[in-house]
C-alpha cells in the first residue's frame, strides 16, 4: 500500500538532499538541486553532521572521525574483529546500499524534521558514500520516501538498488 501525504501542502515542505549531484563529493542541495550552505537555511536542520553519520551502521561499529585538509570531519565506519589488525581486514558498515536509517527529530524551534539516510555509491564509487533526504515535518518511513521521490525524482532515477528501512 502506498501512503501519500495528507495534503498538497506537505509537498511544499522544506526539503534538502545531501549527497552527490553530477560527480563525486557530498554537498547539501535544495529542492532544485542547487548547492547551498547550511548558513543559507532559515531554520536549522537538527542534525549537526550529515555526511555518513545518519546512515545505518553495525552495533559494534567504530566511527573513525578524520579531519580533512579543510577542517571538515569525515565519518568512516568499520567493524572491528578480534583477528582484524589491519583496517583493510575490517568489514565496512557501508556495504549495503539502500538500507535506510529513518530519523525524526525536533530542531531548536521545536519544528519536526525527518531524514532518510543510506549508503549510496551510484555516483561516487568510493567507500563511505551516502545519500540523505531531509524533510521538514514528521513523517513515517513510507510517507518520507514518497515525498523524497516526488521532490527529488532526478536523484531517485539513478538508484539501481532497493531502498528499504533498516530495522
Amino acid at each position: 500500500m502506498t501512503i501519500y501525504p495528507s495534503s498538497i501542502e506537505e509537498y511544499k515542505c522544506k526539503a534538502y538532499y545531501h549527497g552527490c549531484v553530477g560527480g563525486a563529493g557530498h554537498y547539501l542541495f535544495d529542492r532544485n538541486l542547487r548547492q547551498i550552505w547550511r548558513s543559507q537555511i532559515e531554520t536549522g536542520i537538527p542534525w549537526p553532521f550529515l555526511d555518513g553519520a545518519l546512515a545505518p551502521y553495525y552495533p559494534d561499529c567504530t566511527f573513525n572521525d578524520v579531519t580533512d585538509s579543510q577542517g571538515h570531519i569525515r565519518a568512516f565506519c568499520s567493524r572491528r574483529y578480534p583477528y582484524a589488525d589491519r583496517p583493510e581486514d575490517r568489514q565496512r558498515c557501508d556495504a549495503i546500499e539502500g538500507l535506510t536509517k529513518f530519523h525524526n527529530k525536533r530542531d531548536a524551534t521545536g519544528a519536526y524534521w525527518t531524514a532518510l539516510a543510506f549508503w549510496d555509491r551510484s555516483v561516487d564509487k568510493r567507500g563511505g558514500c551516502n545519500s540523505v533526504f531531509i524533510l521538514e515535518g514528521s513523517y513515517n518511513f513510507e510517507q518520507a520516501l514518497t515525498l523524497a521521490r516526488q521532490i527529488f525524482p532526478k536523484i531517485f532515477e539513478r538508484f539501481e538498488f532497493e531502498i528499504k528501512e533498516a530495522k
